[in-house]
């Protein structure tokens, strides 16, 4: 699942992110898939961020900006350009969710604005994302949601807190 302003910023990352999980050696484990996202997100984000400020400034990389840049900027111009792109965000928040190799169900989430594109672990067996995820996760908390709720019950409750997270999103409260 995904969430944000920059939703479109996803897909590339979740593309290069498969790409490493194909260079798994059998059924992935957790800090495959988490290891795998924080590399794609990383490398996409410094991509976007160089393309935004860099590029307009007549480099191609950042890596070349390192290089060449203190010596054609002033001191001031470079230090604002490295600030600029070592500071940007993608406005994006994803949820994943999948089996790891003992075929356990396992969750984590990958948020901009909170953790700066580093992996956290769910275990509760529920996470939320999005304007409304504080009141979605209320609702699965209230409804005691956990890895044994029957099927059924838990897409229930996954439906509801969806409903309520979208009909007060935290920003009222």
């Amino acid at each position: 699942m995904l969430a944000g302003n920059d939703v479109e910023e996803a897909f590339p990352i979740m593309d290069a992110a498969m790409q490493e999980m194909k260079q798994v050696q059998g059924k992935p484990r957790l800090v495959d898939a988490m290891r795998a996202m924080r590399k794609s997100y990383r490398e996409h984000r410094e991509d976007v961020a160089v393309g935004k400020y860099l590029v307009p400034a007549g480099y191609g990389t950042f890596k070349e900006f390192l290089s060449e840049g203190q010596k054609q900027l002033s001191p001031t111009a470079f230090a604002a350009l490295h600030e600029a792109v070592r500071e940007y965000e993608l406005e994006l928040e994803l949820l994943i969710a999948g089996f790891d190799r003992n075929d356990m169900a396992q969750i984590f989430s990958l948020e901009s604005r909170i953790d700066r594109g580093e992996p956290k672990r769910h275990d509760l067996g529920f996470y939320a994302i999005g304007s409304g995820s504080s009141n979605a996760e209320y609702i699965l908390k209230f409804r005691e949601l956990s890895p044994k709720t029957h099927v059924r019950e838990a897409l229930y409750y996954s439906v509801e807190a969806k409903f309520y997270g979208a009909r007060f999103p935290s920003s009222r409260f």
